[in-house]
């Protein structure tokens, strides 16, 4: 969507064909608010006995997504990816 935002300004600017891009926009943007909202719903499923559907993930599992977002963006800066 970030993609789709970003070209939907530039066809403004330049006057090109922003509604063909706003539409394929407003399509993403129904898709992910349709997966969200299943997300949601799944967050709240509970079995029998008591184990859920969905299980956040464990403070370990954050710290180990934030190296490894930072190391991306290190590595995209100096052009490795």
């Amino acid at each position: 969507m970030r993609d789709l935002k970003a070209a939907l300004v530039e066809a403004k600017a330049s006057g090109g064909a922003a509604d063909a891009i706003a539409a394929k926009l407003q399509a993403a943007q129904a898709a992910h608010t349709n997966l969200h909202d299943l997300v949601e719903m799944q967050k709240t499923v509970k079995y029998r006995d008591s184990s859920a559907l969905f299980t956040p993930a464990t403070p370990a599992h954050r710290r180990a997504e934030a190296q490894v977002a930072a190391l991306a963006a290190e590595m995209a800066m100096l052009g490795g990816a």
